[in-house]
């Protein structure tokens, strides 16, 4: 728990849970037609009272979707993150390049991350027709304005792990000197099963989140492919390359990451590096325990409690619900399920 006035590493907002684009390998996705409900939008004013008034000192304001550029406000947004924050980020599938171009001009964002999963035919086949194009013109019109405050991001899975090189190359020829791969994020139902019930157990509510991730299963990439392909990225790439969950190339680490014996997935341990002095606020103002799966609330922005009282709820709710959590394992935030487990 970071005491008053330590600095607060990240402060990730989900501006929005709308999303202009309906890509196959996004939990968000199965989410959204689950519940067909109205899209959420966060409260500029809340937030107004959030950096206002409680915080003091964030390294990083992440901006996120849904697809962050579709919130009417987004501008005031930036302004309030820029106000206390040393880097404002936002992640964004590029298909609304003149509003980020715009904010980027405004020195109101310092790095733009970019979704690109492969070449225009791949890419639009995972994410929807028309997207490859418009986020090379945002990645190419960044790229010559700083090539340092643009980095593009691929989620590998079946659909493209056998064009990652290929991929890679198109984002260079965009003038872009920073890609990152992500491995996919995904719930074992028997997991999620267990999730679910310790949270209705300790907090009598249903967790939902989790089971979007858990349809992810059949996108899945084979365990061989993904370390070729990944192997072959790692040691021939002439642009900087991020890993997530960051890890050391290996067939073995791969093997396990993809293994289905869910008793030795359970054996792992696990490490949130997001846990670690940051708070995850989704687009209804609620601070949650986990971005990615905002099931359990901690408290509200515009609740009165100071930013060391969110944190000490943090914890005790942590504590109450034991650790790790069933959606810990193959999420992108867990550190020690990239690097080596018991099992």
């Amino acid at each position: 728990m970071p005491p008053v006035g330590k600095i607060i590493n990240t402060v990730a907002i989900q501006v929005t849970d709308a999303c202009n684009l309906d890509c196959v390998i996004c939990g968000q996705r199965y989410n959204r037609k689950r519940r067909r409900s109205n899209a959420t939008y966060i409260d500029v004013d809340s937030l107004a009272y959030l950096y206002g008034s409680k915080l003091q000192r964030v390294k990083r304001t992440y901006l996120w979707g849904g697809e962050p550029t579709l919130h009417p406000s987004l501008a005031e947004i930036c302004e309030l993150g820029r106000r206390k924050t040393a880097k404002v980020v936002i992640n964004t599938n590029g298909t609304r390049s003149d509003v980020v171009l715009e904010l980027f001009h405004r020195k109101l964002i310092d790095l733009v991350i970019v979704s690109i999963d492969g070449p225009e035919e791949i890419n639009d086949g995972i994410r929807g027709r028309g997207s490859y194009r418009s986020a090379v013109r945002l990645l190419r019109s960044l790229a010559q304005a700083n090539p340092e405050a643009v980095r593009c991001n691929i989620a590998l899975s079946r659909h493209n792990v056998d064009h990652l090189a290929a991929t890679v190359t198109a984002i260079e020829q965009c003038g872009v000197r920073r890609v990152s791969v992500q491995l996919p994020m995904f719930v074992y139902p028997e997991l999620g099963q267990r999730y679910m019930e310790r949270v209705h157990s300790v907090l009598d509510s249903w967790p939902e989140s989790w089971e979007g991730f858990s349809e992810l299963r059949p996108a899945l990439p084979d365990s061989e492919r993904v370390h070729r392909a990944l192997s072959e990225f790692v040691r021939n790439t002439r642009i900087r390359p991020d890993l997530f969950p960051r890890h050391e190339c290996s067939a073995d680490f791969y093997t396990r990451y993809f293994c289905q014996e869910v008793n030795l997935v359970k054996t792992e341990q696990v490490d949130c590096g997001f846990q670690e002095r940051s708070l995850a606020i989704d687009a209804g103002g609620n601070i949650v325990l986990c971005p990615d799966f905002p099931d359990v609330v901690v408290a509200h922005i515009t609740e009165e409690a100071s930013v060391a009282k969110t944190f000490e709820k943090k914890d005790e709710l942590l504590e109450r619900l034991g650790w790790p959590l069933g959606i810990c394992y193959r999420c992108c935030h867990n550190r020690l399920a990239a690097r080596k487990g018991t099992g």
